[in-house]
């Protein structure tokens, strides 16, 4: 077998030991890890209680959604048919009864097919769930299982060797491998979780502040308006929680506030270009540090094609203009990470010589 075959299979069995090792952590396991970082213990039922029945959701509306939209159809058929056989020869006597039987007929049509694209827009956009959200700005409602896995995953890996450097955000950032972009695995860390928004972001900013980071680079919000119909307000507020909870933990940490991506929606980039002004003004220039990524990913107001595939998430060049503008900034705090480690090592080796 060729030595990149191999490499993938490791790669795909790591992949699933971990899957795995998601699904068979119970509620007591979730209580006693989170008791063991010191978290408390109420969040764990919620989050496992809506992992059960978020699954349970989601598999009735995999099944209903699309039958329902069959018995549409047939519906639809049956009513055209009765309908048909109804109508009256067409005589001027009759034309008046005849023309209302049709303007009805389209319009039971009309009324169907727009109920139809309705269910389908719904369902693409993640059913029930994304309903109740978008009704009751709920982020719970659409929190799902590779969120909550995910989350499970950081809470336990064990943390050590320094402070780390922590990147923070959504799909846009969990799709890159920031510790191999950078040359430095152990000290970068990668806390994307696809999916997320700033009112998810918020609700575990206090453990990336556990960490004590040396620096958190947070990108976020870029799913707010389509999952949650935020207002450019409401998602600046969450950033300014999702601030004062990392420091809250760890008031060193100097946070990078970076600006979300254009994409190829000019509505969304209206949006998000509103957003932008107003985390700049959470900047101070020492303790949060806003860096102007927009600007360098725009071309005709909207997300360069060359950077992207889908209009949304980044490619490989677009990763690299992103590495390109917070260069200099991580190279930096890498040598930073450096020296500190330094100094605590020569710490206890300037004690056991004087001793």
């Amino acid at each position: 077998m060729a030595r990149s075959e191999t490499q993938l299979l490791n790669h795909q069995g790591r992949r699933a030991a971990v899957s795995s090792s998601q699904v068979a952590l119970t509620s007591r396991a979730w209580r006693e890890a989170h008791r063991s970082r010191g978290h408390q213990e109420e969040p764990a039922i919620p989050y496992l209680r809506r992992f059960a029945i978020g699954n349970a959701l989601h598999t009735a509306e995999e099944h209903a959604l699309p039958l329902f939209g069959l018995l549409l159809v047939l519906l639809l058929f049956y009513v055209a048919a009765r309908l048909g056989t109804r109508l009256p020869p067409i005589t001027h006597a009759t034309w008046s009864s005849r023309t209302q039987y049709l303007v009805f007929t389209l319009s039971v049509i009309l009324n169907f097919l727009a109920l139809g694209v309705l269910v389908h827009v719904i369902k693409g956009r993640g059913g029930l769930a994304y309903l109740k959200g978008y009704l009751k700005h709920d982020v719970m409602a659409n929190m799902d299982a590779a969120f909550i896995g995910r989350q499970m995953l950081f809470d336990l890996m064990p943390h050590g060797g320094g402070r780390p450097i922590v990147f923070m955000g959504d799909s846009i950032t969990a799709s890159c491998e920031w510790s191999e972009m950078f040359g430095n695995r152990s000290l970068i860390l990668n806390r994307g979780i696809g999916g997320d928004t700033s009112a998810g972001a918020a609700m575990r900013a206090e453990s990336i502040g556990a960490l004590h980071p040396l620096a958190v680079f947070l990108m976020i919000g870029t799913n707010d308006l389509q999952l949650l119909h935020c207002r450019p307000e409401q998602t600046v507020s969450n950033w300014r929680s999702i601030i004062e909870l990392i420091h809250r933990k760890s008031p060193e940490t100097v946070i990078y506030a970076q600006s979300i991506l254009p994409t190829g929606t000019p509505k969304f980039n209206d949006w998000s270009m509103r957003v932008n002004q107003q985390v700049s003004g959470l900047a101070d220039g020492r303790s949060v540090i806003f860096v102007d990524l927009r600007s360098a990913f725009l071309l005709d107001n909207s997300l360069n094609p060359e950077y992207t595939a889908d209009g949304i998430h980044l490619n490989g060049k677009g990763y690299l203009v992103w590495k390109k503008q917070i260069e200099t900034i991580v190279r930096g705090l890498i040598r930073e990470q450096a020296s500190n480690i330094k100094r605590r090592r020569a710490v206890p080796a300037a004690m056991a010589a004087y001793k």
